[in-house]
């Protein structure tokens, strides 16, 4: 039986995330540690951009297959807990070392996009939520190490595949 959850939000946000990323110079791509390939949100890069993966949640994963994906994804991938901080040292000096950053983050819904956002910004500017849905328009932030976008989670047109279904 096909099912289809596709909310109109989600088909604005991918309009959002393609013209926010002519301007984006740099994508964080926001995936949950506990299941890392089945939250790599269904989107391409425009070529040229470098994309960062951010695994969020680490607290809430295995930790020895936390490091495993780390080490998989290569030297882009960082594991962050946006609770207690965790992780986000690393992430800024990489940000820091990065000129004029304009960073696109990226991501399925309730993989902690916005947390990782507040987190980064050092308040709370972007609304959370433990439902999927929260952020359904996109806003850029400024940070002292450059410019944020924050997006709506988005997903596949039609899921068809039971275990995608299943998250």
């Amino acid at each position: 039986m096909r099912r289809s959850w596709y909310p109109g939000h989600i088909a604005k946000g991918r309009e959002l995330i393609k013209e926010a990323s002519k301007y984006a110079n740099l994508v964080l791509m926001v995936l949950d540690a506990r299941a890392p390939l089945s939250t790599i949100p269904p989107w391409e890069p425009p070529e040229g951009k470098e994309v960062w993966k951010v695994l969020t949640k680490i607290d809430l994963a295995d930790e020895e297959a936390t490091r495993e994906w780390l080490s998989y994804f290569g030297e882009n991938a960082i594991g962050v807990n946006s609770k207690t901080g965790e992780g986000f040292n690393k992430l800024f000096r990489k940000l820091a070392s990065f000129p004029r950053a304009k960073v696109l983050v990226v991501g399925i819904p309730n993989v902690g996009k916005s947390s990782l956002i507040n987190r980064l910004l050092g308040r709370k500017k972007s609304k959370v939520g433990p439902l999927p849905g929260v952020t359904r328009g996109g806003v850029w932030f400024r940070a002292d190490w450059g410019l944020l976008f924050d997006t709506p989670g988005i997903l596949e047109p039609k899921l068809t595949e039971e275990g995608k279904l299943i998250l």
